[in-house]
């Protein structure tokens, strides 16, 4: 048996090239949904606790710390991203549609709004809606990575 291609067969595979490139794709909405849930349930409960407990920098600060020390080389959940997660929460909950809808698009599309550089251009309403962050594929476990 050769280790060599035979290019008279690469047109019938063109069929599993295409399975596997949606099911790529799949996951990574599927990945970027989740991550985008578990961003909004971190924002509300901040917010809630916010109003109802006052908190404040420190309180977010250790938060920050604590959940970084439950999960050794977690990047994301800096103290600013866990501001920026109250944000995302507090700008979409008393509007379903864009509620819906900000669960839709990646992170980072989502963190864009916050800048007011960013709105005051208007760029916020041009965030493409299915577009995957580079960093959400890069969460993706490797053994749904395709490689070349």
């Amino acid at each position: 048996m050769s280790n060599e291609l035979n290019p008279a067969n690469h047109a019938e595979y063109s069929e599993i090239i295409s399975i596997i490139e949606r099911a790529r794709e799949n996951a990574f909405r599927a990945v970027n949904r989740e991550l985008i849930s578990m961003y909004w349930k971190i924002g509300n409960y901040v917010s809630d606790k916010i109003k109802k407990d006052g908190w404040g920098k420190s309180v977010v600060k250790d938060f920050s710390q604590y959940i970084q020390s439950q999960f050794l080389g977690i990047r994301g959940f800096s103290p600013q991203n866990i501001w920026r997660m109250k944000q995302f929460y507090e700008t979409y909950c008393d509007n379903e549609k864009l509620s819906t809808l900000s669960r839709e698009i990646s992170w980072s599309n989502n963190k864009h709004p916050f800048s007011s550089v960013f709105r005051q251009t208007g760029l916020h309403r041009k965030s493409e809606k299915n577009h995957l962050a580079i960093r959400t594929r890069q969460r993706v476990p490797q053994h749904l990575v395709l490689r070349g």
